[in-house]
């Protein structure tokens, strides 16, 4: 009874980007949409009772949402086979201050939203790249700003070659450690390193085709959201790290996110790139790209909130490099 109830309520309730589940089997039409395979009959009745646990609460989310009491939604995505110790192994992301540059005290207007198509949606896949994603997305940013051609460059390097520089492979790492690894040696497009999403010998050739190196990496102080906005408002897109280590997270589709679960005894445990913000109908939000797939969320953003108390510690270690 409670399995007839969960499909039937997910097919009224929840949707995956723009298309829903099909009728005669949804967790046969979600495990094709998403490609997802398992090597045996009983790890897919692991995979099918983590995914029913999960389906219910969002489904249980939306219901809310759909009574106004949530002001954002949830939906089914490629991470909802998973247990939350899973979640957390492909979402790390750990950090500390480095040395400011400069303060960011003044006001901005209530909207900003940085060109979103000069950033491609990657997918960090199965791999803890994300303070990867995060550093080369800013890097990427600064050299679009300084009108050079728009150049997706080497995740795959950092994962392979920056150990001992606070990043470990697929295991999660800094934003700042990659600033520091790309100052001293450099990094490679994508097109000459391609993304393999797991940790291999790095390549000896790579110095001789380094794209672009940075000077420094700063970090915004106070960390504040006034200064971050101001921040993102002048520099450009912003490396950060934030809580993302909740449910509401790992399955967010549209809205204003401020989740309850972000508590500040949480740690931040995920590296995103920050490009813009915003303000709908009183509420503030943050523009987020995610390292998650064009599927996950808004075409791979989120929205979160913004000056409420340094929400899912948005503000606590937001860094850009000085190319």
């Amino acid at each position: 009874m409670l399995l007839s109830f969960l499909i039937v309520s997910v097919l009224v309730t929840v949707s995956i980007s723009t298309r829903t589940f099909h009728p005669d089997d949804p967790w046969e039409t979600w495990k094709n949409l998403f490609g997802k395979r398992y090597n045996t009959q009983d790890e897919e009745y692991l995979r099918l009772n983590i995914w029913l646990q999960n389906a219910m609460k969002v489904i249980n989310h939306n219901v809310d949402f759909k009574l106004g009491k949530a002001s954002f939604s949830l939906a089914l995505n490629h991470l909802t086979d998973l247990t939350d110790e899973e979640f957390v192994n492909i979402d790390l992301g750990v950090g500390d201050g480095l040395r400011s540059e400069r303060q960011m005290d003044r006001d901005f207007g209530k909207h900003l939203i940085i060109k979103l198509r000069y950033f491609p949606l990657s997918s960090q896949k199965r791999c803890g790249a994300c303070y990867a994603f995060s550093a080369l997305g800013a890097i990427e940013g600064q050299l679009t700003k300084n009108g050079l051609p728009l150049t997706s460059l080497s995740e795959q390097q950092i994962v392979d070659c920056a150990k001992g520089f606070t990043a470990y492979g697929c295991s999660g790492g800094r934003p700042s450690g990659a600033f520091k690894y790309i100052k001293k040696y450099g990094i490679m497009s994508q097109k000459n390193y391609p993304y393999k999403a797991k940790v291999r010998v790095c390549v000896l050739y790579i110095y001789l085709h380094i794209y672009v190196r940075c000077e420094r990496c700063c970090v915004i102080k106070p960390k504040t959201e006034k200064a971050l906005g101001n921040a993102v408002a002048t520099i450009g897109p912003i490396s950060v790290l934030v809580t993302s280590n909740t449910n509401n997270f790992r399955h967010y589709k549209n809205g204003i996110l401020y989740d309850t679960e972000c508590t500040p005894r949480k740690p931040v445990d995920h590296g995103m790139l920050l490009v813009g913000f915003g303000e709908e109908n009183g509420q503030k939000y943050w523009i987020l790209k995610n390292s998650w797939g064009k599927r996950w969320g808004k075409n791979g953003y989120v929205y979160l909130a913004r000056d409420r108390g340094n929400h899912c510690k948005i503000a606590s270690a937001a860094t850009y490099p000085v190319l």
